[in-house]
């Protein structure tokens, strides 16, 4: 049976960075998305004229718009109820991509990520996100926040033999809406983590595809790097209380892929270390007033 494709997209204030994403999905040659579907939330500089200038353009752009933020997970619960809203049936063979408006899709990405469902066996796909270089970083802020991504990317090639690839990556990922059909994204912080473990906790194949390159703009500073850093940690920290073999599990294999790396001359896999130590230890001290960090705090040197 054919299979439709929607891409959905929350965004805030990406004035700056929509439009590199929209021509990267243009890139996007071997696969025809049914739907590309934006919730643009609390947005107050152009990102929603731009949107709604390429909706004009594009009758396949969909634009749903939120007044006031409410946070990620309302906007992908919006996302996914407008798709439920337009496929009928077939649920099986449609696949949802996920991704941030704020990132840039490399060539046939999302041909390399969707050819994994042509096993019926696999309900979700996670790509692979890269850091974007550009003149204006900080060359050690960019090189550790590309470290962390390939120490990820180790992590992930491992569990991808055991088709449990765990956590999923917001930036890039893709899932049956069969699988999601009765799922809605809770008022968490790690969003995309916690349907990774509703994913697992169903016995549902997952694979990790490497090729599925989505590159990724990181903080430019070190005040930026620590808000985003510390936000997610807090979310860690809420699995680790809901889910704490899982946590564990994850928390061994990351400490021996990091071995590896500082063994084999990656240092700044130390300095990684290191600095994840020390927001951990910040991100417990906040935990109890964790419902705060729901809202993203915009990271304004990725805008």
């Amino acid at each position: 049976m054919e299979q439709d494709f929607y891409l959905i997209i929350p965004v805030f204030n990406e004035a700056n960075n929509i439009s590199v994403f929209l021509n990267s999905i243009k890139t996007q040659e071997k696969i025809k998305l049914k739907r590309i579907i934006f919730i643009a939330s609390g947005c107050d500089d152009n990102t929603i004229p731009i949107l709604e200038s390429e909706s004009k353009k594009h009758n396949e752009l969909e634009l749903i718009i939120e007044k006031e933020r409410t946070g990620k997970a309302q906007a992908l619960n919006l996302g996914i109820k407008k798709v439920k809203e337009i496929q009928k049936s077939n649920f099986e063979d449609s696949i949802i991509i996920f991704s941030d408006g704020d990132t840039k899709l490399k060539n046939d990405s999302l041909e390399k990520l969707t050819s994994y469902f042509l096993d019926n066996s696999i309900k979700c796909v996670v790509g692979h996100p890269i850091s974007i270089y550009e003149k204006n970083n900080k060359k050690l802020l960019f090189r550790i926040s590309n470290e962390n991504f390939e120490i990820w990317n180790e992590i992930r090639k491992t569990l991808n033999e055991k088709d449990k690839v765990w956590p999923i990556s917001g930036y890039l990922f893709a899932t049956r809406l069969s699988c999601i059909y009765n799922y809605e994204f809770s008022k968490r912080i790690a969003e995309d983590a916690c349907l990774g473990i509703f994913i697992l906790d169903n016995h549902n194949k997952m694979k990790y595809s490497e090729d599925a390159l989505v590159l990724v703009k990181p903080p430019n500073n070190f005040s930026d790097y620590i808000k985003q850093k510390k936000r997610t940690r807090i979310g860690w920290l809420q699995i680790k209380s809901s889910h704490p073999k899982l946590f564990n599990d994850l928390n061994k294999l990351k400490r021996l892929v990091l071995l590896k790396r500082i063994l084999s001359g990656y240092y700044l896999s130390l300095i990684s270390f290191l600095l994840d130590w020390l927001i951990l230890l910040m991100a417990k001290s906040s935990f109890n007033n964790w419902d705060k960090y729901i809202i993203w705090e915009p990271i304004d040197s990725t805008k």
